[in-house]
């Protein structure tokens, strides 16, 4: 059994054996185990008001504070792992942003009839065509005739409707995108800006 000591009152102090003194009140080792083990508040009435503020401080010292220091004291450790690996990851960004510098090919003065206008409105539209790959520029040359022919085709069936509607050129370049990278057989064209687009 532990042995406790405690002022017991104005006439001095005295040792108290298997037991303990909680504000002015005796507390046996019985009352003491049982409001321990049945929910650590529980126990004889003499106890259940007593116990509950020695515990709460007890669980705060002895658990709580020393879990909070544990805590706090390990982002300090892990910071420049951390900051090291952040670094890490930003060069190879960096490397790979180098190694996929963008190619630019422009595709001029596609002309074409508006539809509906009996031949006599025009629309002319020019197109830079970006990807990554380094073999886009080879692949739009060898295909050149390929992709005008494309263009002409899904342009030519605008109407003066169609092109005068909100977000027009947004699919025109859709759709421009999409039979370009049919022909060249995967996804190698990622942008296309419309560097002209009038009609006449």
């Amino acid at each position: 059994d532990m042995e406790w000591r405690r002022q017991s009152g104005p006439a001095g102090r005295k040792r108290t054996k298997g037991g303990l003194i909680l504000a002015g009140m005796q507390v046996d080792d019985d009352d003491l185990r049982t409001s321990i083990l049945v929910t650590g508040v529980t126990g004889s009435a003499k106890t259940a008001g007593v116990l509950m503020p020695a515990l709460a401080f007890a669980t705060t010292r002895f658990v709580l504070v020393p879990q909070m220091k544990k805590a706090l004291a390990a982002p300090g450790g892990a910071a420049p792992a951390a900051e090291a690996t952040g670094g890490t990851n930003s060069e190879a960004s960096a490397g790979s942003s180098e190694g996929k510098a963008k190619v630019t090919v422009p595709l001029t003065k596609i002309l074409v009839n508006v539809a509906g206008t009996m031949g006599k409105r025009y629309l002319m539209t020019s197109v830079t065509l970006v990807g990554t790959d380094e073999s886009l520029r080879a692949k739009i040359e060898q295909n050149k005739d390929q992709l005008l022919d494309l263009a002409t085709g899904s342009l030519s069936t605008k109407t003066i409707s169609d092109l005068e509607k909100p977000g027009s050129r947004n699919v025109i370049r859709a759709e421009l995108m999409t039979v370009f990278n049919n022909a060249l057989g995967g996804p190698f064209i990622k942008e296309i800006y419309i560097t002209e687009l009038a009609i006449q």
